[in-house]
């Protein structure tokens, strides 16, 4: 129903960002709703839906800004994995500290040393040899 998108623009210049997030969310349009909530200073109902619509780039930027580092590199890095970037997301699983998932990356990339050493940060011994 295109009328829940129109309403929630209205909404939005209306400066009412509760309501105009949840006509978004009628039509799971889960960024527009999440940038509503983020406007209302809904942090946590913004990351969420900016997650589920599949913008983890968004949703670590406002954590970053929060001063939430190590959760924003997980979400980057498992924003990436799941767009089979895992060159990229290894870079954020070690800033977040999931050295173990680092590793496990290094592994599926052959690069053995690399793994040996995320396992042992990890603190995985049997993993690292």
């Amino acid at each position: 129903m295109k009328l829940a998108k129109t309403g929630g623009v209205y909404y939005n210049k209306a400066k009412q960002y509760e309501k105009a997030a949840k006509l978004f969310l009628e039509e799971n349009l889960f960024n527009e709703a999440a940038e509503s909530y983020e406007l209302s200073g809904n942090i946590d109902d913004a990351v969420s839906l900016y997650i589920k619509g599949n913008n983890h780039e968004k949703a670590a930027g406002i954590l970053r800004r929060k001063g939430d580092v190590k959760k924003a590199a997980l979400i980057e890095a498992e924003g990436l994995t799941e767009s089979g970037d895992d060159l990229k997301a290894v870079k954020y699983y070690q800033e977040a500290g999931e050295f173990a998932k680092a590793g496990d990356i290094y592994r599926n990339l052959q690069e053995h040393e690399k793994a040996g050493m995320m396992f042992e940060k990890a603190r995985e011994y049997s993993l690292a040899s």
